[in-house]
C-alpha cells in the first residue's frame, strides 16, 4: 500500500509540474502584455535631510499572539465617532504568508486605552486565507470592509463589503478585481479622494514563478463600489510591489509609494486621481525589501511617512525590517524632514504600519515580531 501510495504521489506532483511549466510561458505573456518594464528615473533629493533619532513613545498592543493564533498583524482603524474606535486585524493559527487566517475586530470607546474582546468579522472564504484589513468610511451612513481571498500562488483576489451600523451586521463579500490572477493589495490601503475609491493594488500572474516580474495599477470606483475600473499600469526593470498611496491636498494628485529590491523606496505620481502613473522614480529613501506607508496629516497639506529606514540585504531581506522610522514633508513628498525613529532594535522586525487620525492627533500602527518567535503582535503609538 505504501509504494501505491508513493507511486501516486509521484505521479500528480509530475503532472502538477508539467501543468505549471505549460502554463507558464501564457502567464508571462500575460504580464509582457499588460507591463511595459520601462527603466525607472532616479532622483536622489527626495530623501530624508536629518537623521532619525530614537524616540520613545508610549505603546499598547490591542492584539497579542496566545497558544490558540500566534499571529494577530496587518491592522487597520476606522474613527467611528469621537472615541470610539473600530481595529480588524488577520488572525493566523499558524504565522506564514500561506497560513488559515481569517479578520477579527475589536471596538474601542477611549480613543484606544481599552478594548472590547475581538470578534469575527470576516471569515475565511480562501482557500488559505482570508487577510490584510482595510476599513473605509464610504458615506455617512455605511463603512467598508476590504480584504484579500487567497486560494493560490495564482489566485488572490481582493473582495469588499459593507455595514450600515458601524460594523454591528455585515452585507455579502462581493469580488472587486477583474484581473485574475495575484492581487496583493496590503492592509489598511484603501483611500478615498472625494467620490472616488481608490485601491492600490501589486500584480503578479503567479507569486511563485513570476514574482520577479511583479507591477502595479489600482483599482478605483466613483459609485461607491457599485461597479470598478483599472487604472493603468505601473511597472520597471525591478518587480513592484504592496503599494501605498496618498492624496495631495484636496488636488487630483495623487503620491504613490513601493517595495521593491532596488535599495530605496520607489514612487509614481497621479495628476487624475489614480488613472495614469508617471515613470516609476527611485528615490533616496534608502529601505530593505519591506512597504512603506504615506498619509496626509489631517486638517493640513503635510504629508507623513513611515518606513524601515535601512539598507536592502538580499541575505536578510524579510529580517532587517528595522529601524521603523517616521518623517514630514510639506512639499507634496520631494523632502522629508523632523525622522524619528519610533522602533530600532535589530532583533525585532517591525513592519506594514498604518496611520490614523482623531480629533488633531496621529496615531500609528504596526506588525512587531520577534526574531525566532514565529509570532506578530499588533502595536499602536501615538506621534502627533
Amino acid at each position: 500500500m505504501k509504494s501505491i501510495t508513493s507511486i501516486f504521489f509521484f505521479f500528480f506532483t509530475f503532472l502538477s509540474l508539467l501543468s505549471c511549466k505549460k502554463d507558464s510561458p501564457q502567464q508571462l505573456k500575460k504580464l509582457e502584455d499588460l507591463f511595459s518594464y520601462s527603466k525607472y528615473s532616479v532622483d536622489t533629493t527626495i530623501r530624508l535631510v536629518d537623521t532619525a533619532r530614537n524616540r520613545t513613545l508610549v505603546n499598547r498592543a490591542p492584539f497579542v499572539a496566545n497558544d490558540n493564533f500566534n499571529g494577530y498583524g496587518f491592522p487597520t482603524v476606522l474613527v467611528l465617532d469621537k472615541d470610539h474606535l473600530l481595529m480588524a486585524v488577520s488572525r493566523y493559527v499558524k504565522l506564514t504568508d500561506w497560513g488559515t487566517a481569517d479578520i477579527v475586530a475589536k471596538e474601542s470607546f477611549d480613543n484606544g486605552q481599552t478594548w472590547t474582546d475581538e470578534v469575527v468579522i470576516q471569515k475565511n472564504i480562501g482557500n488559505i486565507q482570508t487577510a490584510a484589513p482595510s476599513l473605509l468610511r464610504i458615506n455617512d451612513t455605511t463603512i467598508g470592509l476590504f480584504f484579500s481571498v487567497k486560494n493560490s500562488a495564482s489566485s488572490c483576489d481582493v473582495y469588499f463589503k459593507v455595514s450600515g451600523d458601524n460594523g454591528r451586521q455585515w452585507g455579502e463579500p462581493r469580488k472587486i478585481n477583474t484581473m485574475e490572477g495575484y492581487n496583493t493589495m496590503n492592509n489598511d490601503r484603501v483611500i478615498k479622494a472625494g467620490t472616488r475609491i481608490i485601491i492600490p493594488v501589486g500584480y503578479t500572474t503567479d507569486v511563485d514563478h513570476w514574482s520577479d516580474k511583479s507591477g502595479c495599477f489600482c483599482y478605483y470606483s466613483d459609485d461607491e463600489g457599485a461597479t470598478w475600473q483599472r487604472s493603468k499600469t505601473i511597472s520597471t526593470t525591478v518587480p513592484l510591489m504592496e503599494p501605498g498611496v496618498v492624496r495631495i491636498g484636496e488636488t487630483n494628485e495623487l503620491l504613490m509609494v513601493m517595495r521593491s529590491v532596488a535599495g530605496s523606496i520607489i514612487i509614481s505620481r497621479s495628476y487624475d486621481l489614480g488613472y495614469s502613473w508617471t515613470t516609476p522614480t527611485l528615490t533616496g529613501l534608502q529601505s530593505p525589501e519591506s512597504p512603506s506607508t504615506i498619509s496626509q496629516v489631517k486638517g493640513t497639506d503635510k504629508l507623513v511617512l513611515a518606513w524601515n529606514n535601512n539598507k536592502f540585504n538580499f541575505a536578510y531581506r524579510y529580517t532587517n525590517r528595522f529601524p521603523l522610522t517616521v518623517a514630514f514633508s510639506s512639499d507634496k513628498g520631494k523632502t522629508w524632514k523632523n525622522g524619528y525613529n519610533i522602533e530600532w532594535l535589530s532583533s525585532i522586525d517591525y513592519s506594514y504600519p498604518a496611520f490614523f487620525q482623531n480629533e488633531n492627533k496621529t496615531y500609528f500602527f504596526y506588525n512587531v515580531s520577534p526574531h525566532g518567535s514565529k509570532r506578530i503582535l499588533t502595536r499602536l503609538v501615538e506621534i502627533e
